[in-house]
């Protein structure tokens, strides 16, 4: 990442953290891939997957779909790169925000959590524990669109610029079956991954996508996963109400204790204590 990169991407974080925590807007960077992802994943990682237990837990039955969502998005935005507002599989709304630039598309923005009260798409589940999670994990109240626009606009904008400064970044990347794992892990970080099953769904062997990634990014898949989800964890633990046990869920662990070790290990405190000590800096700062 050079200077400038770094610079842009510092902004984009810096708005995407105002936009949740003072607009109260569920940001999500979706279906980005090769240089932009790289450079977005750096400082970004808690914004790149929806942060609710409800589309948690639909992933972990079955990511494919969110997959196939993202790819139509995709074939929608090369047609027409206008913004706009849709439901996906599992029956969650949001405003679609694509991020083009000379005519290349590079993935979207979304602004979403948004629940619809007919809640039949839940319901298809066939489980009652789907349509609880879809009551309280969204919201059914959704602002007008020129509103969401406006304050949108920036974060599209200063996306749009990265994207100009990562083209000429294309050709340099190495090992396309890196950035292939990188994405696999972006778009899953939330679900109960092993790297038995990381490798079998990209068809590759453990060990080929262990070297492969360790080669690169100079840590272990699962160690990346797990900085992935306690990230996300952070996030929760400052800015909602969920419990530790429910936060440890969202993010992918079934155990509480082994997320509550998980985190200690990278954050060097327990999900209990961080989520203390951001609630002193948050009243030193009133």
């Amino acid at each position: 990442m050079n200077a400038e990169q770094e610079k842009i991407t510092e902004q984009i974080k810096d708005y995407a953290e105002y936009l949740v925590k003072e607009k109260k807007l569920a940001v999500c960077l979706c279906g980005f891939y090769g240089t932009m992802q790289s450079l977005l994943i750096e400082k970004l990682s808690p914004y790149m997957f929806h942060p609710n237990a409800y589309c948690n837990k639909v992933k972990s039955s079955d990511f494919r779909y969110c997959i196939f969502q993202q790819r139509l998005v995709k074939k929608r935005a090369e047609k027409d790169p206008s913004p706009f507002f849709g439901t996906c599989f599992a029956g969650v709304r949001e405003y679609v925000f694509p991020v083009c630039e000379n005519g290349k598309y590079y993935g979207f923005l979304a602004i979403s959590n948004y629940g619809s009260e007919e809640r039949k798409t839940a319901e298809k589940f066939n489980a009652a524990e789907y349509v609880e999670l879809y009551g309280k994990s969204l919201s059914f109240k959704i602002p007008p669109f020129p509103e969401i626009k406006t304050v949108i606009n920036p974060l599209v904008n200063s996306l749009r610029l990265l994207a100009l400064y990562s083209q000429s970044d294309e050709t340099e990347n190495a090992d396309g079956v890196y950035l292939k794992i990188l994405s696999y892990l972006t778009e899953n970080a939330t679900s109960r991954l092993t790297l038995g099953k990381i490798a079998s769904d990209l068809h590759y062997s453990a060990s080929y996508v262990s070297h492969v990634f360790k080669k690169y990014k100079k840590k272990s898949v699962m160690a990346f996963v797990n900085g992935l989800k306690t990230e996300k964890a952070k996030d929760l633990l400052e800015n909602t109400d969920f419990t530790v046990t429910e936060i440890g869920f969202i993010v992918g662990f079934d155990d509480s204790d082994y997320f509550a070790t998980a985190f200690r290990k990278i954050a060097g405190v327990s999900p209990r204590e961080y989520r203390n000590a951001a609630k002193k800096r948050i009243l030193r700062q009133v």
